[in-house]
């Protein structure tokens, strides 16, 4: 996962897949980088992701909550078209700000 930080907006760049094995370095890399960075907005870019489960959607909506919560927002950009068709399927596409690329 790259990141970079700009104008108020951080942005994770990740790659590969998002599924069970992977989450778990994830959310730790989210919870550690939001204790110091609570005052940001955050566009996940998944341009590169080749795959997502149950568990990596289950885990950006953790991350959708808990920017929530401190009046954040979270952006899913250059989301590909399998993913945004699995969170229409579940009317998540109505929980995310998304963005196609």
């Amino acid at each position: 996962m790259e990141s970079s930080q700009t104008n108020g907006k951080a942005t994770w760049r990740l790659t590969g897949d998002l599924i069970l094995e992977e989450t778990e370095p994830v959310r730790e890399g989210f919870y550690e980088w939001f204790k110091s960075n609570s005052d940001l907005d955050l566009d996940i870019d998944l341009k590169n992701l080749n795959r997502i489960d149950a568990s990596g959607i289950s885990l950006l909506i953790s991350f959708q909550n808990v920017l929530s919560n401190h009046q954040k927002q979270l952006n899913l950009l250059n989301v590909p078209h399998s993913v945004l068709t699995l969170l229409q399927r579940n009317n998540l596409h109505l929980y995310f700000k998304i963005t196609t690329g």
